[in-house]
């Protein structure tokens, strides 16, 4: 794999970010930034022709994977009620006055 394609799949992997993620909101947002733009970048850099050869692959193939809706439901009941917590938690501390 050429040094360019793997960039962002290295930045992704390592320990050391740009801005650490435990600093609070600040950690993730150079994850939120960089790596769909390292994402982006690399599709970009996939020559045409070769883009489009594995584009018809695509379309040819007849693989239908299975959707599974309970499986759909239960994962995003599990993230809402996992934020409708942090908010909750969140908000009752900035009711008594302290800070995260």
């Amino acid at each position: 794999m050429p040094r360019h394609d793997c960039c962002c799949l290295r930045y992704a992997l390592r320990p050391i970010d740009l801005i650490p993620d435990f600093i609070t909101v600040l950690g993730y947002v150079d994850d939120l930034i960089l790596l769909p733009f390292g994402i982006y970048l690399a599709a970009k850099l996939i020559p045409e022709p070769l883009w489009h050869k594995f584009q018809t692959q695509v379309e040819k193939s007849s693989i239908n994977l299975p959707k599974s809706w309970p499986a759909v439901l239960a994962i995003g009941l599990f993230w809402c009620v996992n934020l409708a917590a942090i908010v909750m938690h969140y908000g009752a501390l900035l009711r008594v006055g302290l800070s995260w």
